[in-house]
């Protein structure tokens, strides 16, 4: 009897446990299905938001090229964008990063266990940030250029006419400027260079980076070798003076000192045909270093020439110089030296 009753009361007992089992079984699995819709319904919103700002990121880049562009060349235009709105987009990232964007609040950062789209989505975050980023350097970078742009067709104006003394004031006016400029532009160089155009969500916006790095590299190499030019005849204002005065005809001959600055200036000069407006300055100072560089060259090569002709006849002499593309002669041993 007992017996019988003991397995009631245990089958009873069974029943409750597992009517209680699947009661919390229940509860737990809608409470699973409620957080799954729940982030998926904020993996949506936020792809989208992610995806609007990215493409704004990528206008603003645009605009900030062109401006630079235009800056460079002091083209007259209408600025496209507002430092504010730069700012503003910078926030968004910064929140973004602050409140997703790290392991314990969005963890994209652990591949092992990320989605594919996450994964794409994390990588693409830090390449527009960057973007971002250089954005607003490009802006700052713009007024700075159309500030020191004049200071430059100035300097090299002055050159061309011998005015050595103003020609380098002028360049000490812009040159902190002019460092601070070369800076930035490196730094949105590099950064651009390095994104990993894999990590971009679409072809117009890997064609958008490329031209604001062909952009960057185009300014950035032309004020490098104008910084270069300044600073060597800033240190060398007296031999300069001889060049210039000897290409418009009003000095003899130069020193060897001379000669040497002149073969390194027309090095330096290679492949040099722009400098945005300052570009007919440029040329300017250009025919100046050809000038006196044709004069030079000329006459090396007639003494080249007399040399031949006197050991044709017998001479013993042997011959001290050598046109330029011989690698010899006054001062081209000295090409690649810096002062």
């Amino acid at each position: 009897m007992f017996s019988i009753i003991k397995k009631h009361v245990t089958r009873k007992a069974l029943a409750i446990i597992t009517a209680i089992l699947i009661v919390i079984a229940t509860i737990l699995l809608y409470q699973n299905l409620v957080q799954t819709q729940s982030n998926q319904e904020i993996d949506e919103s936020l792809e989208k938001k992610l995806a609007e700002l990215f493409v704004k990121t990528i206008i603003y880049c645009n605009k900030t090229k062109e401006d630079m562009l235009k800056s460079y060349y002091r083209i007259p235009h209408i600025i496209p964008l507002t430092r504010k709105e730069i700012l503003e987009l910078l926030t968004q990232y910064s929140n973004l990063e602050i409140t997703l964007f790290i392991p314990e609040n969005f963890p994209f950062t652990n591949a092992s266990q990320t989605p594919k789209l996450q994964q794409i989505l994390w990588r693409a975050f830090r390449s527009y940030y960057t973007i971002a980023n250089d954005t607003l350097i490009a802006y700052n970078t713009s007024r700075e250029l159309e500030e020191i742009m004049p200071v430059i067709a100035k300097s090299l104006s002055y050159l061309a006419k011998c005015d050595v003394e103003n020609g380098i004031n002028e360049y000490l006016k812009i040159e902190p400027k002019l460092t601070k400029i070369i800076d930035n532009l490196n730094k949105i160089y590099y950064d651009l260079s390095s994104i990993n155009e894999e990590t971009l969500l679409s072809e117009e916006h890997r064609k958008t980076i490329q031209e604001a790095i062909n952009t960057t590299s185009k300014i950035l190499t032309s004020l490098t070798k104008y910084k270069q030019i300044m600073t060597l005849i800033k240190n060398n204002p007296e031999k300069y003076k001889q060049i210039c005065l000897y290409a418009h005809d009003q000095l003899d001959n130069i020193t060897q000192d001379a000669q040497q600055l002149l073969w390194k200036l027309a090095n330096m000069l290679q492949n040099l045909s722009n400098l945005g407006s300052a570009t007919n300055d440029l040329n300017a100072f250009i025919d100046t270093i050809n000038n006196a560089l044709y004069k030079e060259t000329t006459i090396l090569n007639n003494q080249g020439n007399q040399g031949s002709n006197q050991q044709g006849q017998g001479s013993n002499q042997p011959n001290q110089n050598t046109s330029p593309s011989g690698g010899s002669g006054a001062g081209y041993h000295n090409l690649t030296e810096t002062d």
